[in-house]
This record gives C-alpha cells, structure tokens and sequence, in this order.
C-alpha cells in the first residue's frame, strides 16, 4: 500500500512541477438540489493547469443529505482506480497497480479560464467524467455516473495570488437513472491555495 501511495505522490509532484500555471487545491462545501433531494457536503477541488487558460479539475466530496444518506462525490478514474488498487493491488502485480494509478489521474473535467491572469478570473468549466453515491443503511445504495457544467469565479484574496476565494454553480446530470430525479442544480463556495 505505501508503495501505491508513493507512485500516486510522485504522478502529483510531476503535475505539479511541470505546471506552467500554479496548480490550485481548494477546501469546499457544496450543496447540490434536484428539488426531491437536497445534498449538503464538503472536500476538495484540485486544478492542474494545461497551457495558460485551461486546467485539469479533480473534486472529491463527502456528506449527507437531507434525509439523514451517506453522499459521496469523486471523478469516475479515482473511484475505479481506488477499487482497483483496493481489491485487486498487490505487491505482485505491479501492472494492476500502475493502471490504478494512472486511472486515479484522469481528471473529472476541464475548466477554460478566458482572462487568467486577472486580480477576479470568471471560467467555465465541463466535468463529464463524475460518479456519484448515496447510501442509507437497510433503505436504499446508489451509484451513479454524473457530469456538470456550470461558472467559476477566483478572486485573488491579499496582496499575493497564493490565497483565492472560490464561488462556482452549475447544473449536473445523472446518467442512466431510474430512481433519482436527474438534474440537480448545485452552488459551492469555498478557499483556494495557488501552490508554485
């Protein structure tokens, strides 16, 4: 397991140093609403630059909702690689172990940021690649696959751009359900550090 958590390290430490753009890991809390169901939960939300406009975004969350359920959101890639590594890695099978590693690194999404180095950057991101689960003991256990597209605003907090506070909304979508109303509007706020 060490050896899974330090292969996933250094892949970070790659992204990171190669980053032209200071990469961006931020504390969320989000709410999310389909007007059935009211989600309330919180994390992180991980942008890696690609160029000078666009980034690479990962976002992981956990909560509840209204009616006392275990919510969880990841990127598919992270969700599958965790699975993977969990049951299947070993210290034997190093090709397992490197597919996992490189399934946890395809990103949820992509965000394009028109004026990026502005003191309020507003973008527009696209995250197809979500999943998303909710589980409530002896009642009921879903998952499902999710993407979403909705704005960001950053506005630079302090004399530096090490600090942003993040406001983004947007719409997501439930692929393949029957159980769950699909559409959900959702709204989170949060604080991001701009790593160089």
């Amino acid at each position: 397991m060490l050896k899974k958590v330090f292969l996933l390290i250094l892949l970070l430490n790659v992204f990171i140093t190669n980053a032209q753009e200071s990469v961006s890991i931020g504390l969320v809390g989000e709410y999310s609403e389909n007007f059935s169901i009211s989600n309330y939960s919180g994390g992180f939300q991980v942008e890696v630059p690609v160029g000078d406009k666009f980034t690479l975004n990962y976002k992981g969350l956990i909560g509840g909702s209204d009616d006392r359920t275990l919510y969880a959101h990841a990127p598919v890639g992270a969700a599958f690689g965790t699975i993977l590594l969990r049951y299947l890695g070993s210290s034997n099978s190093n090709a397992i172990n490197a597919f996992g590693v490189i399934l946890m690194a395809i990103p949820e999404g992509l965000t394009f940021y028109p004026n990026p180095d502005a003191k309020i950057r507003a973008g527009i991101y696209i995250a197809p690649l979500g999943c998303d689960y909710w589980y409530k003991r002896n009642n009921y256990e879903y998952f499902r696959f999710s993407g979403e597209f909705g704005g960001k605003i950053k506005i630079h907090v302090g004399g530096g751009d090490k600090v942003d506070i993040l406001l983004q909304g947007g719409l997501k979508y439930l692929y393949r359900n029957k159980y769950i109303e699909p559409v959900f509007v959702h709204a989170s706020a949060g604080i991001s550090f701009n790593l160089n």
